[in-house]
C-alpha cells in the first residue's frame, strides 16, 4: 500500500505541548494512549572526533506548523569537527509540507536513494503508523518531487517512538527510543530489516535492547552509520544555550551499542533555533557511495572507555559558544508538539 505524506495543502496542527513531552511513541506491539516522556540519556563527554566516509547531515522540522519551504531543512557539515564547532555548513530548506498528523522519524541513505521515515504521532493501527517515501536525489527531497511512497505494516507500540533510522551495508537498522523513563535495558531497542521490502512487511531480522540508560533532559535525535561505527545523536529536550543542547555518542559495533560500553561522546556548540528540532541525521558515503565496511572500526576507532552512567557537566567554556545556522541560533523556550501532527 502506498501513501504520499508530503503534500502541498497546509493541514492545521491543533493543540500544542511543551518540548518536553512529546506526542510521537510506541513500539513494535499494541497501540496505546500518548505518555508525558520523562527523558534521559548516557552522555559522557569526550574531546576525541571521529573520523567519516563523507559529510554529515542534520534533519530540522519545524515544531509548528508551517507552509512548505519552512517546515524541513537540512544543515550539512563536511566533518564532525565541523559539527562540533558548528562552522563551515550549509542550509537550505525543502519544499515538503509534512501532512498532519505524521512527523518526520528519521532519514538514511542507503546507496540508492534518500530515505526518509515518517511516523504518525496518534496511535493508528499497523498501515498507518510508518512510512517511507525515497528521494533519489538530494534535489529531490529539496524539491518535494520525484519520490516514491510507501506505508509499513508495522504497528508501533506503546510507549515507544522511532529515533532515527540507518542502512549500514547489511540491514536497516531502526533505532526505537521509550517515551517514559525507565532503566537501561529497556528504554533503546533496535530493530533490524534486511531489505527495505521486509521494512513494509514488518518481517524484522532481529530485535535487540540496549543497556544503554539515557539521562533526562535528552533525547535521541537520530541514528547514522558509517565505516567507523553507529552514530547516536541527543538533544536536549528543554531549552540551553549552545554546547549542552546537542552532542553525538559514537559505538564502534552494534554489539558496543546494545552494551553500553566502548563509545566516546562530544557535545556541539550549535544552538537549535525555535521552531525547530532534530529529526534525523545522515553520513554521507565516500566518492565511491561505500558507506563503510561494517562494523569494522579501523584506525580510526571511535571507542573509548566512556562509562556509560556518567554524564559529565560540559565544558564551561563550551557555554560560551555561540555556534549559529541558517535556523539555528537563540532558540525555542520549550519544544512545541502537537496533537495531530
Amino acid at each position: 500500500m502506498s501513501a504520499q505524506i508530503d503534500s502541498t495543502t497546509l493541514r492545521s496542527r491543533p493543540s500544542t505541548c511543551t518540548r518536553g513531552s512529546p506526542l510521537r511513541r510506541f513500539a513494535i506491539g499494541v497501540p496505546a494512549l500518548r505518555i508525558t516522556r520523562a527523558v534521559t540519556t548516557t552522555l559522557t563527554l569526550s574531546l576525541s572526533v571521529p573520523a567519516l566516509a563523507g559529510p554529515l547531515r542534520l534533519l530540522f522540522e519545524r515544531d509548528v506548523d508551517g507552509p512548505g519551504g519552512t517546515e524541513l531543512a537540512i544543515n550539512t557539515y563536511p566533518s564532525f569537527a565541523d559539527f562540533f564547532a558548528g562552522t563551515n555548513f550549509t542550509s537550505q530548506f525543502s519544499a515538503i509540507n509534512v501532512n498532519a498528523p505524521y512527523s518526520v522519524g528519521g532519514i538514511t541513505w542507503d546507496g540508492t536513494a534518500y530515505q526518509v521515515l515518517f511516523e504518525r504521532d496518534i496511535d493508528g493501527p499497523g498501515g498507518t503508523e510508518l512510512a517511507i517515501n525515497t528521494y533519489p536525489t538530494l534535489a529531490d527531497f529539496f524539491a518535494g518531487t520525484n519520490f516514491t511512497s510507501q506505508f509499513s505494516a508495522i504497528n508501533v507500540n506503546s510507549p515507544y517512538s522511532v529515533g532515527g533510522i540507518t542502512w549500514d551495508g547489511i540491514a536497516y537498522r531502526v533505532l526505537f527510543e521509550r517515551d517514559i523513563d525507565t532503566a537501561g535495558g529497556t528504554e533503546l531497542a533496535i530493530n533490524s530489516y534486511a531489505t527495505l521490502a521486509d521494512f513494509f512487511s514488518g518481517n524484522a531480522l532481529s530485535s535487540q535492547f540496549s543497556s544503554i540508560n539515557v539521562n533526562a533532559p535528552y533525547s535521541v535525535g537520530g541514528f547514522a552509520y558509517d565505516a567507523n561505527g553507529y552514530h547516536v545523536l541527543f538533544e536536549r529536550d528543554e531549552d540551553s544555550a549552545g554546547g549542552i543542547e546537542l552532542a553525538i555518542n559514537s559505538y564502534a559495533t552494534l554489539a558496543d551499542f546494545f552494551a553500553g560500553t566502548n563509545f566516546t561522546s562530544q557535545f556541539s556548540t550549535i544552538n537549535v533555533n525555535a521552531p525547530y528540532s532534530v529529526h534525523g541525521f545522515l553520513i554521507e558515503p565516500d566518492a565511491e557511495g561505500d558507506p563503510g565496511t561494517g562494523n569494522d572500526p579501523g584506525s580510526d576507532d571511535p571507542g573509548g572507555s566512556g562509562d556509560p552512567n556518567t554524564v559529565p557537566e560540559p565544558d564551561p567554556l563550551a557555554l560560551l559558544a555561540t555556534a549559529t545556522a541558517a535556523l539555528l541560533v537563540s532558540r525555542r523556550t520549550g519544544r512545541q508538539c502537537f496533537a495531530g501532527r
